[in-house]
């Protein structure tokens, strides 16, 4: 289900229970119990990540684009470990929200460095993959026997879909 119908659904008493992430969750919490966490599944070796994906033709037309942009993302983390306050107040005013729901939302995410994101615990490289090849794996599984998708790809194809050398040339420039 779409994170935007989740609420409605909870609403309409169409589901008992839901797994989401903040602005939605703060919705849910206000008439339900949280149960489970990411936090708690990340422990048990769970992960749960956002990632950004870009079409291979476009990275290989833009490389210079794509490493800015991983760059103004990792100036952006910087920022928020650096100065929690200040960049809670920046996303508030961008998102028109208020100050509270900007640091509930941000506080609800761990912001990952570029030396943090190609580590072994995450993406890895292209020559040692990191533990989130496995995680993409275990949820195509997921999602192939929910009938989501209709084939599950080969570790080897995850391991080389994802890519790491414009997260590796930001590091080395």
């Amino acid at each position: 289900m779409e994170t935007s119908d989740i609420v409605a659904a909870w609403e309409r008493g169409d589901i008992d229970a839901a797994y989401t992430w903040e602005p939605t969750l703060s919705e849910l919490k206000k008439t339900g119990t949280v149960v489970l966490d990411s936090k708690e599944l990340a422990d048990r070796g769970y992960m749960t990540a956002n990632v950004d994906v870009v079409h291979k033709d476009f990275s290989e037309k833009y490389p210079d684009l794509v490493s800015d942009y991983l760059q103004a993302l990792d100036e952006a983390v910087y920022f928020y470990n650096e100065f929690p306050k200040e960049a809670a107040e920046a996303a508030a005013k961008e998102l028109d929200i208020t100050l509270e729901e900007a640091v509930t939302q941000m506080k609800a995410t761990e912001w990952l460095t570029k030396e943090e994101q190609i580590s072994a615990m995450y993406l890895g490289t292209k020559s040692a993959p990191g533990e989130f090849s496995q995680v993409f794996l275990d949820t195509a599984e997921f999602l192939k026997q929910q009938s989501s998708i209709k084939t599950v790809p080969e570790k080897k194809m995850i391991d080389e879909f994802i890519e790491t050398k414009y997260i590796e040339n930001i590091i080395t420039e």
